[in-house]
């Protein structure tokens, strides 16, 4: 079992559904194939659609509305850094939801939370066991939120993009479940047409797909990281350096890139705002 994270949920202050307009999402082909762990995640009732940002989240949102699901898009990210990043994908998220008339909510940004509940498996590799506990810390919180807003259900975009491994998503989601007692609907978002219509819209919408999934772990290599590496004057600091871009590609880094972070990056950040548990 992963680690475990708070059973509160919070219900932002700030949360509303944006203003009606008569646009809808374009049309393209495509569909989504899922799967109920539970079967209460098929009855009649509101869903609640968990999206980490607009290019991965696009094409199942236009399904959803097309189908004529009654759901709302809900955005709780802590993971990513740095907080002009956040706040960038959130706006696009929120952007395309009232340019299309669809429900959004944003749930606190709490990144100190969410660092310390990985920070023990920092050294782990993207789709390892820090993506288990990332997925079940952020897919709980957003039961929690559906059990005190009445939602019928939950189901997220978390799977969507290539660097992810979807059954790890929905592992997650089946403990989160079993925590909340909140059914998970498990959607398929790259096959059957949805790639294919989610890079479509991608290109005609102009949205901004961003190279890294997020977290500060996956800036290691990213190119993002020789512009974002300093960017904790307005994030949480670190408890380790991220590697320039420049650093990333030189032949010495090469050499040592498979090497444990913690050995290859030490302790050089300013300290972290909250005490780290043994």
């Amino acid at each position: 079992m992963m680690t475990s994270v708070s059973d509160n949920a919070q219900t932002p202050a700030s949360a509303k559904t944006p203003a009606p307009r008569k646009t809808t999402p374009p049309a393209a082909s495509g569909q989504i194939s899922s799967v109920t762990p539970h079967p209460a995640a098929s009855a009649a009732g509101r869903l609640l659609l968990l999206s980490c940002c607009a290019p991965c989240a696009c094409a199942v949102i236009k399904k959803l509305h097309e189908d004529g699901t009654d759901f709302t898009v809900a955005f709780y990210n802590p993971n990513i850094h740095p907080a002009s990043e956040y706040k960038k994908r959130r706006d696009e998220q929120k952007q395309l939801c009232t340019t299309w008339n669809i429900p959004f909510t944003e749930l606190s940004y709490d990144p100190e939370n969410w660092l310390q509940t990985t920070l023990p498996y920092k050294d782990e590799p993207e789709r390892g066991a820090r993506c288990s506990v990332c997925f079940e810390l952020r897919l709980k919180k957003v039961m929690d939120y559906a059990k005190a807003n009445g939602f019928a259900a939950v189901a997220s975009v978390l799977g969507v993009s290539r660097w992810k491994n979807l059954a790890q998503v929905n592992a997650a989601a089946a403990r989160a479940s079993a925590k909340t007692g909140v059914p998970y609907l498990e959607i398929e978002g790259r096959k059957h047409g949805m790639q294919e219509a989610r890079l479509a819209l991608i290109k005609e919408l102009g949205l901004y797909n961003q190279d890294y999934c997020g977290c500060v772990y996956s800036m290691r290599t990213s190119p993002i990281a020789a512009t974002c590496r300093h960017a904790a004057i307005s994030s949480p600091p670190l408890p380790f350096r991220i590697p320039s871009y420049r650093t990333a590609r030189s032949p010495s880094y090469s050499r040592i890139k498979h090497r444990p972070f913690s050995s290859v990056f030490p302790h050089k950040a300013s300290p972290l705002p909250f005490r780290i548990p043994a």
